[in-house]
């Protein structure tokens, strides 16, 4: 009977590495798929961030810097507007370097999580093909990727500007936010 006893003991033990062994294949596992996550993600953000210190190329037509501030008008609206799109101008870009495609107005609106850019002059005919892409500069992430394929431009005379709008389900910035944006081809 002790013989019996003995060899349960040995058979539990087995199992127990082999548990350990199986655990920790899989934890191996994980930890090589985050890791390769990881690394695309950085690779991600460093290329975002080479292209905005470039500048504007033929490729990058357009690059800006602005930190996102409350619309005077409207507590809903966040983003910068310098031509008073939707009432009195607020905001301003620190940086902005362009070919044809200047940057007027960005501007999120809580409520309806709708994203408007307006770009100065008739630009229906330069966005196809392009997208913008903003990083935030805190975090050294991707904040936003607006398609201008997906969200075709209407040209405004009176303001002879052209409006880019796309709906977004969460926020692509945040008030005080500081972003980093180019425009590039696809």
């Amino acid at each position: 009977m002790h013989f019996l006893s003995r060899a349960r003991k040995g058979a539990t033990l087995v199992e127990y590495g082999i548990l350990v062994g199986l655990i920790s294949t899989i934890a191996i596992g994980v930890v090589a798929n985050m890791g390769t996550e990881v690394k695309t993600s950085f690779a991600s953000t460093d290329a975002t961030l080479e292209w905005y210190r470039n500048g504007a190329t033929k490729d990058y037509p357009a690059r800006y810097r602005f930190t996102a501030q409350q619309s005077i008008d409207n507590s809903e609206v966040i983003g910068v507007d310098l031509d008073g799109m939707s009432g009195t101008p607020f905001g301003s870009l620190t940086e902005a370097t362009f070919d044809e495609l200047d940057l007027r107005s960005i501007q999120y609106t809580r409520s309806s999580g709708n994203l408007d850019i307006v770009l100065a002059g008739n630009t229906t005919t330069q966005t196809p093909g392009h997208k913008m892409r903003c990083v935030d500069l805190s975090k050294g992430e991707e904040a936003l990727v607006f398609d201008f394929d997906a969200a075709p431009g209407f040209y405004y005379g009176p303001f002879v500007s052209t409006v880019y709008s796309q709906t977004f389900a969460d926020a692509p910035f945040s008030l005080d936010q500081e972003l980093a944006c180019v425009i590039e081809k696809k």
